[in-house]
């Protein structure tokens, strides 16, 4: 099992796991480190504020441009084949980039 959060938040997964863990009995501490990828990533992905053409209220409004960089080393298991995944050895240079160049 793989675990991706997908939230604009530097290694969201890593805090995700941080709180699952927290919450475990210490018995299963050890399975899911084995078992459980937490996979970081970063989503680039706007969302700008527009009238709803439907009155939807699940209807979203995104740009066409999507990002999505997966760090490939915290994968438990095969790598996925997700179509419009991106996988990487170096997460934090996306990041990085994301942050000084559209943040």
């Amino acid at each position: 099992l793989n675990i991706i959060a997908c939230e604009n938040m530097v290694r969201g997964t890593t805090q995700l796991k941080g709180h699952i863990m927290n919450a475990l009995p210490e018995d299963a501490k050890a399975w899911v480190e084995e078992h459980v990828g937490f996979v970081d990533s970063a989503v680039d992905r706007i969302v700008p504020p527009s009238a709803s053409a439907t009155n939807d209220p699940l209807e979203v409004t995104v740009e066409t441009f999507s990002e999505w960089i997966v760090d490939k080393t915290q994968f438990k298991g095969a790598l996925p084949n997700i179509p419009g995944m991106e996988l990487t050895d170096n997460l934090m240079a996306f990041v990085e980039r994301k942050l000084f160049t559209l943040n």
